[in-house]
């Protein structure tokens, strides 16, 4: 299985963040959890783009988003995450739900995203936007790409987002 991570690198467009717009890819990719990003208003965006991989010949077939992060002290935050195109086309979007007043890393695996090389690859964007307006304090946001599908096992399954893809077998209800 080939992976790679592509972590923010530009900034695109964001709203109201305690960090100039230029200073959020690095303050996200400092690995540092001392440095924050927070929205200073509620219900704020940030649109980045995604560093370049430019020594792989694969094609992906699933995205993980990963984000580092908490809410603030008036409550649960929900913040839709969203990987999309150059053209702003959404390839995947989940919803994270911050609830804990302590850091966490919160993961949102993808299975039904189509086969992106990587030229499709190095031009993605990931957009974040607080839905709840609450506040968001976040360290770190990375989206990895992976080459195989994701084999879920074990029983219950749930599955809160997407579709399911069978390659053989049957589901029964």
């Amino acid at each position: 299985m080939a992976t790679i991570t592509l972590r923010p690198n530009s900034t695109i467009s964001a709203g109201d963040w305690n960090v100039a717009d230029n200073d959020i890819p690095d303050t996200l990719n400092d690995g540092s959890n001392v440095t924050v990003v927070y929205n200073t208003n509620g219900n704020q965006q940030m649109l980045l783009t995604l560093q370049s991989d430019t020594n792989s010949a694969e094609t992906f077939v699933t995205a993980k988003i990963t984000i580092n992060a908490r809410r603030g002290a008036k409550g649960t935050e929900i913040i839709q995450v969203n990987l999309e195109t150059e053209a702003g086309d959404v390839l995947v979007t989940g919803e994270i739900t911050l609830s804990d007043i302590n850091l966490a890393v919160h993961e949102i695996e993808f299975t039904t995203i189509e086969g992106i090389n990587i030229d499709t690859a190095n031009t993605l964007r990931f957009k974040l936007t607080g839905l709840t307006g609450k506040q968001s304090f976040i360290t770190e946001a990375s989206v990895t790409l992976s080459t195989d599908a994701l084999t879920l096992t074990g029983s219950p399954i749930k599955l809160t987002s997407g579709r399911i893809q069978l390659t053989s077998g049957k589901i029964s209800l």
